[in-house]
């Protein structure tokens, strides 16, 4: 489990990095319309190319105010709490991260508190887990 709880983070770190690179690119009316531009679009196919057979798990969606990672887990029979628990104390560990991407994002939408929210599903749809993130 911790293997997969590790994986899972790296995964929605990297893509939460390479789109924060992304919001160089000028102010977006919306986080929806930063998502769908040119520039984030290219970025998460590169990025979705490096997942390989995983790239499917991972999403990124604008809504209102929030940019959103949606990422599917495999449970591979693991018990779901205990995954859900894991990934959230991984989630704890990583918001100073969360943090400044949501900062980051100010410069790239005109959208007041703009915030980052992961979600972790397992594969049969199941919210694991879930948390947001604001610019601190």
């Amino acid at each position: 489990m911790r293997k997969t709880v590790i994986r899972a983070l790296v995964f929605v770190l990297l893509a939460a990095c390479l789109l924060s690179l992304a919001a160089c690119g000028g102010k977006f009316a919306t986080v929806e319309d930063f998502v769908k531009s040119d520039i984030m679009q290219k970025q998460l196919d590169e990025m979705k190319s490096q997942l390989g057979d995983q790239a499917d798990s991972l999403q990124v969606t604008g809504e209102g105010n929030k940019l959103v990672y949606t990422f599917t887990v495999p449970l591979n029979g693991q018990d779901a709490e205990a995954m859900g628990a894991a990934l959230e104390g991984a989630l704890d560990s990583a918001s100073g991260t969360f943090e400044t991407i949501a900062g980051s994002l100010k410069d790239a939408v005109k959208v007041e508190n703009p915030v980052v929210v992961v979600t972790y599903l397992a594969d049969d749809g199941t919210e694991l887990c879930s948390k947001e993130f604001a610019a601190k």
